[in-house]
């Protein structure tokens, strides 16, 4: 993969699943990666093992 086709990752932490939903959409429609958690925790867990 070449530099210019990586995509940018957000990482998004929310409790409801329809404004995960809602933002994954938003984010991917603008080219980013969305990486969606619905706790803190699920995302710290996601960081820590690689």
């Amino acid at each position: 993969m070449s530099v210019s086709t990586v995509r940018p990752v957000v990482a998004v932490v929310d409790d409801d699943p329809r404004v995960l939903e809602s933002l994954e959409d938003l984010l991917e429609s603008a080219g980013y990666v969305a990486w969606c958690f619905s706790s803190a925790g699920s995302l710290l867990d996601r960081r820590l093992s690689g």
